[in-house]
């Protein structure tokens, strides 16, 4: 019975912040009447430490995309987000000079 449940611990984080949210979201079920607490295990300084790092920045941008900007301190970080990323992609689609030899 997942109502019963008000503890997450997501240990094994994913690239993908959707499948923790998803994880997070089971414990909010109907007739859930507790508080629910999610931990994150991350250990500083590991691959699990930029999995976390790639995740937030994804959300970041999805929220940032998608208009959900409930956090004022998101605002500046995320929009030097979407700069550099839109900067990237777009460079990568630049045409190449090509030589008829």
């Amino acid at each position: 019975n997942l109502t019963a449940a008000d503890t997450v611990i997501l240990h094994d984080l994913d690239f993908n912040p959707t499948v923790d949210a998803q994880a997070m979201d089971r414990c909010h079920r109907i007739g859930q009447t507790k508080p629910v607490t999610v931990y994150k295990l991350v250990t500083e300084d590991s691959v699990d430490k930029s999995i976390y790092d790639i995740a937030c920045r994804k959300t970041q941008l999805n929220d940032t995309v998608l208009g959900n900007l409930g956090k004022k301190s998101r605002d500046t970080q995320a929009a030097v987000d979407i700069q550099a990323i839109l900067t990237t992609v777009l460079s990568s689609y630049q045409p190449t000079p090509t030589t008829n030899e």
